[in-house]
């Protein structure tokens, strides 16, 4: 992301612009463009083994989902037993839109909970602070020195 720092071993620092676009694509509900961009990320990103396995999961429900001939019901019992309950409740989840932006932390337009990008508001706030208080001290007259 341009702009936000981020603490590199969190999932926002490893997010990927293609995994982005694939979680919109997905809080939008726009199967076909997300399934593209999941197997795009399966094929070219190295991620978390947990993430690598929810974006297989995610691929297979969507197939599915895809498929006018094919139920999820007919095939979630499978998919949990390779997957898991706590991973294909998130795919559901996120499929039918009760999860949103899975594994990211939840944050605010004012970035709550992003440490790293925080501690650098806090550096450029100091830096202006110091900017002013230079700026201010340039603009007063100078002082006239003690008689000698």
């Amino acid at each position: 992301m341009i702009g936000i720092e981020f603490d590199e071993n969190t999932a926002w620092g490893q997010l990927t612009i293609l995994e982005l676009k694939l979680l919109i694509h997905l809080a939008l509900q726009q199967f076909e463009a997300a399934k593209e961009r999941v197997e795009a990320f399966l094929q070219y990103n190295e991620n978390t083994v947990e993430r690598v396995l929810f974006y297989q999961a995610l691929n297979v429900v969507l197939e599915v989902q895809l498929d006018d001939d094919l139920e999820l019901d007919d095939y979630e019992a499978n998919f949990r037993r390779m997957f898991g309950d706590p991973r294909m409740d998130a795919v559901i989840g996120t499929v039918d839109g009760s999860v949103r932006f899975f594994g990211l932390t939840p944050t605010s337009m004012k970035l709550e909970g992003l440490d790293r990008h925080q501690r650098l508001i806090d550096s450029y706030r100091k830096l202006h602070l110091a900017r002013a208080d230079e700026h201010e001290r340039a603009m007063q007259p100078p002082r006239e020195s003690a008689a000698r």
